[in-house]
Parts: structure tokens; sequence; C-alpha cells
């Protein structure tokens, strides 16, 4: 979630941290794509045309972050869940003009 993010931003700008400056923002929890639109769909109270295709060479089968380094230099973790995320995104998108 965006306000998550800042948060990692701000944070790494305040704290020195010795060694490389990468670190990873995520919830650590791995989420298929097929969870992430089901939960769109509750959300926005809608049914998704879900199309399945077979995987390219190209595609990335799993791919969870590793965010320790966030944890332990930053003193930073996410505090939005996936759902609430979702929510305060939608209700954003359907109060735009």
């Amino acid at each position: 979630y965006v306000d998550d993010l800042t948060r990692a931003f701000l944070r790494a700008f305040e704290v020195p941290v010795d060694g490389p400056w990468t670190f990873n923002i995520g919830t650590g929890v791995g989420l298929s794509l097929l969870e992430l639109l089901r939960a769109c769909e509750q959300t926005a109270g809608r049914t998704l045309r879900i199309e399945h295709h077979p995987g390219r060479l190209i595609d990335v089968p799993v791919n969870v972050l590793d965010v320790r380094r966030a944890r332990e230099h930053l003193g930073w973790k996410p505090e939005t869940s996936l759902r609430e995320g979702l929510a305060r995104t939608w209700k954003w998108v359907v109060g735009q003009p």
C-alpha cells in the first residue's frame, strides 16, 4: 500500500545504513495472481472476466520479496493489509470525478 511504501522511503532518508542501499518493500507473503484478482472482485463488488493462458518462458512462477533488511536496518514493516489497502484504493477510485 502506498502509505507503507512512503514510510519506507522516509525511513531510508532518516536512518544511516552501512552497506548496500537495496531494500525489498512488500509483505514478505506470497500471493497468486488469481488470489489478488479475487480480492479485487470482493473489494469492488464486481466480477472480473479472467482469462487463463499457459505460462511463458519469461514468466517468473513465484516471486516473494524478503523484507528482512528493511525491518532490520530501517525499522520498517508493512502496516496495511491487502484487504484494507484495496478497500482504501477502491474508495479513492470511485470518489474521482
